[in-house]
């Protein structure tokens, strides 16, 4: 979830630079400890599965909310009850996802989700062209509205964007340096950025895996 913040942030400017230790605290960690939360009361149970793709939402969301509080930006009732039914909604297709996944990756490897060990072979293959046909077809059944953070914002008569030092290669999900002329449709150029971003998260976790791997001590063949 980390590598995937930054390189919305740095890639593709969503979030923001300033934003970004308060979205990994949000998600990469508040989010995950509470989506983990159900799923080990519930020992993996499909109820635990889905509840823990709800609560990873609205506890990241409810934080945001009260960093935004915090901050200084004002929350009419009504646009906070928009904003909390628009994160609620988004939590239970999160849990249905969530669970889809989860059952379709125990249909390619009975008892992964209960084991550390990860999978290999031709398993990864399947991964990898799933991960990159979602990337693809997600361009078409993605939302263009706002989620519930930015309806808050916008309710509030505060600004989301504005000019910045840092000019991201791929803002807005849109690969901008193209060669053909073909690959410069609007759907291809959100395709091509999606691909790249897929890309580009494997390549940094496959990295910071390295170099964690590197840094731990190796065991002695005598060692229990």
């Amino acid at each position: 979830m980390t590598a995937i913040l930054i390189t919305q942030a740095l890639i593709f400017q969503d979030g923001g630079l300033l934003a970004l230790g308060a979205n990994v605290f949000n998600m990469a960690i508040i989010g995950v400890l509470a989506g983990y939360l159900p799923y080990a009361l519930l020992r993996g149970r499909a109820a635990g599965v889905f509840l823990g793709g709800v609560f990873s939402v609205m506890a990241g969301a409810v934080f945001a909310l009260g960093e935004l509080k915090v901050s200084g930006v004002p929350m009419p009732a009504a646009a906070l009850a928009i904003s909390l039914a628009l994160f609620s909604a988004s939590a239970v297709v999160e849990g249905v996802i969530t669970l889809a996944v989860t059952r379709a990756l125990e249909r390619i490897e009975p008892g992964l989700m209960r084991r550390p060990e990860g999978i290999g072979g031709k398993r990864v293959l399947v991964l990898a062209v799933a991960s990159l046909t979602l990337a693809t077809t997600g361009v078409f059944i993605g939302s263009a509205w706002p989620d519930g953070i930015q309806q808050l914002v916008l309710r509030s008569g505060r600004s989301t964007g504005g000019a910045g030092w840092f000019a991201a290669p791929m803002a807005d999900y849109k690969m901008r340096v193209l060669a053909m002329s073909w690959m410069t449709m609007p759907w291809m150029t959100k395709i091509l950025a999606g691909l790249t971003g897929v890309c580009l998260v494997y390549l940094l976790c496959a990295a910071v895996g390295r170099v964690l791997s590197a840094s731990r001590p190796a065991r002695g063949r005598g060692e229990t």
